[in-house]
């Protein structure tokens, strides 16, 4: 979903991820865990994917995980992008086993060597750490620890 200016993209709310993002609003990074089988569910859904019990519930996660995957982008989708640019955005498998799609934050030095160096493979095991941002709709990164 486009935002009035058009220039960024702003996440979509469904009901099912509400408690998600309220979560963020209180600083929590949330997932949602089956009551049947034990597994966490992510993304927010009302049905899990493992066992299709409907007896799902919500709770903060550790917000820590590893790069499972990433990609250093030269190249804006967007116009908001531009100013970012160079940025990354990878696959985080976190703490609790299930994986995230975010942005991960590099310093403006080690995303320019990433021109010349294969940068995106030397990500993959890197420990992250989930900091959100407040704002209008918060949002959050995945930052080096």
């Amino acid at each position: 979903m486009r935002s009035e200016d058009d220039s960024r993209v702003v996440a979509r709310y469904s009901p099912e991820a509400a408690p998600f993002w309220a979560g963020l609003r209180e600083g929590r990074f949330r997932h949602q865990r089956c009551h049947q089988c034990g597994e966490v569910v992510w993304h927010p859904r009302w049905l899990c994917p493992s066992c299709l019990s409907k007896d799902l519930g919500w709770e903060d996660g550790a917000g820590t995980g590893s790069i499972y995957s990433s990609s250093v982008l030269h190249r804006a989708p967007y116009a908001f992008w531009e100013p970012f640019l160079p940025y990354a955005l990878g696959i985080v498998q976190m703490t609790e086993g299930h994986y995230v799609f975010g942005q991960i934050t590099l310093t403006r030095a080690w995303a320019e060597r990433s021109k010349e160096e294969s940068i995106s493979l030397a990500l993959v095991g890197l420990d992250v750490a989930v900091r959100i941002i407040e704002a209008e709709h918060p949002y959050f990164v995945f930052d080096p620890v």
